[in-house]
């Protein structure tokens, strides 16, 4: 009887896990991923503003682009998009289409987190926060631990996300975390 028990006991652990990396569905968004309507500038209030990533798994964008150095960027025009796109893609080879945005509407949010030697890195984009004089970005990066096994590849995570537009100046806070392996 324990077998089962432990079983749904990890299963749970798991769903709850999973859960607390992608959170909880932005403002006006559908558990399903569906995306929330675009706000006008105006429209976006102190408190949690949308935040949704380019990529719905729990993963960097991208462990392979053009950003040898860290960065955090706040992109609200397509000219701009146009060459952080390519940076992106800088080691791919041929660009996939461009995911387009109005910067009339919204922006891009967009963080590097450097050159790594090995796999096993990451950045991700967790949350966005208005408040009366700055827009706040919470980052979160994982770096593996001693034990960890990786690639033997030089990494470059990158993380997107669109939002609505917000002029205030904004502020990244970055939470380091560590993958304990076994």
């Amino acid at each position: 009887m324990r077998r089962p028990a432990f079983g749904i006991m990890t299963a749970l652990g798991t769903a709850l896990a999973a859960a607390c990396v992608r959170g909880a569905p932005a403002d006006g968004a559908s558990a399903t991923g569906d995306e929330p309507a675009a706000a006008t500038p105006a429209a976006v209030a102190e408190g949690r503003v949308p935040l949704t990533r380019l990529r719905a798994e729990p993963y960097s964008y991208t462990y392979g682009s053009g950003f040898v150095d860290s960065t955090q960027r706040i992109v609200r025009d397509t000219a701009t998009w146009a060459a952080l796109w390519a940076q992106i893609h800088a080691r791919h080879g041929e660009q996939p289409p461009r995911p387009g945005f109005d910067p009339a509407r919204e922006q891009l949010v967009l963080v590097a987190l450097g050159r790594r030697a090995t796999g096993g890195f990451t950045i991700l984009l967790d949350s966005a926060v208005a408040s009366r004089d700055s827009l706040l970005i919470h980052v979160t990066t994982t770096a593996p631990g001693p034990r960890c096994g990786t690639t033997a590849a030089l990494t470059e995570p990158v993380d997107v996300a669109r939002m609505p537009r917000v002029t205030l100046p904004a502020r990244f806070v970055t939470r380091a975390t560590v993958t304990s392996c076994p």
